[in-house]
């Protein structure tokens, strides 16, 4: 999941969640069409096509039922530790 940008992070909760693409671009104001582009783009990164296959990504990970502020914040401390690891590897 680490290679997930933010917002497919908040997509793949929200696919997580049985949200249609529709749901997701009304709760993230967006279009249905950029929210598919979004679980497209997951599904590879994730190596699953379907997208009941990308809702259990979510579950399996435990980001389907938490709050969406809560998916961002576990989201951007991941980014935080990610970035240490790489400037200690370079050390």
């Amino acid at each position: 999941l680490e290679q997930l940008s933010e917002r497919e992070f908040e997509v793949l909760s929200l696919v997580g969640r049985g949200l249609s693409n529709e749901q997701i671009a009304s709760e993230l104001h967006r279009s249905p069409r950029t929210i598919q582009g979004h679980r497209l783009a997951i599904g590879s990164k994730c190596q699953v096509g379907h997208r009941v296959d990308v809702a259990r990504v979510a579950i399996d990970a435990g980001i389907a039922d938490i709050p969406l502020e809560e998916v961002r914040r576990i989201w951007r401390g991941s980014t935080k530790t990610r970035k240490r690891a790489e400037i200690t590897k370079k050390n």
